[in-house]
């Protein structure tokens, strides 16, 4: 079971993805929340496989979001999901310590496909 973590601003982007994991006997949302701050306040209680960030959070840059995790936690597997899709901000993620990156344009399959390649701890970037 691959738990999962999101965070992003748009509640109807976090309940999207909720809605397309339904039915994935192998993948469990744990949690979704909407800022950084909230964020770091609980994701060590929920202790997620995968976190599931923007890079365009109100309260702090995903890029920056991700150094934070992986000062705290190295094995962090993160995947970026966002609108943002130029090469300084890919670059910036990578830096920090993503392992993936996708377009907030792909569809259900490549996320999955994402998600698990992530998950495996291999580079996952796409869309």
């Amino acid at each position: 079971m691959i738990k999962i973590a999101i965070v992003d601003d748009h509640k109807i982007l976090r309940d999207g993805i909720k809605v397309s994991l339904l039915g994935n006997d192998d993948i469990n949302l744990v949690f979704d929340c909407s800022s950084a701050e909230d964020f770091l306040a609980v994701y060590k209680d929920y202790n997620p496989d995968i976190f599931i960030l923007d890079m365009s959070l109100p309260d702090m840059k995903g890029d920056e979001l991700t150094k934070k995790l992986i000062a705290t936690d190295p094995e962090a597997k993160i995947l970026i999901l966002s609108s943002l899709t130029d090469e300084n901000s890919i670059i910036k993620a990578i830096k920090n310590g993503a392992k993936g990156y996708l377009s907030k344009d792909v569809g259900n399959d490549e996320l999955l496909k994402a998600i698990n390649s992530v998950f495996k701890v291999e580079a996952y970037f796409g869309g």
